[in-house]
């Protein structure tokens, strides 16, 4: 969804949405912890919240809260398997 059609939802809807992703970002973070998901789709997960939603590349403070708390929950073990997997 654009931001210009994120922006012309009604506030209620609005939070519906973002909790919605916020909680997406959440499920997938845990299903990594488990090792359910590897370290290359939580990359593409991690690009993809930053690299825009519109023609200029410009992105959401929703997707960066997103980006933020998936690093935040899936990093000192992604860090760790990096690790590992270099040596």
């Amino acid at each position: 969804m654009s931001e210009e059609e994120f922006n012309n939802l009604e506030f209620e809807e609005q939070n519906k949405l973002k909790e919605r992703l916020m909680n997406n970002i959440k499920f997938v973070a845990h299903l990594f912890k488990f090792s359910l998901v590897s370290e290359q789709i939580i990359s593409n997960i991690f690009n993809s919240l930053l690299k825009g939603n519109d023609d200029q590349g410009d992105v959401s403070d929703r997707t960066v809260e997103g980006a933020i708390i998936l690093i935040t929950m899936v990093g000192p073990q992604f860090d760790s398997n990096i690790r590992n997997f270099e040596n």
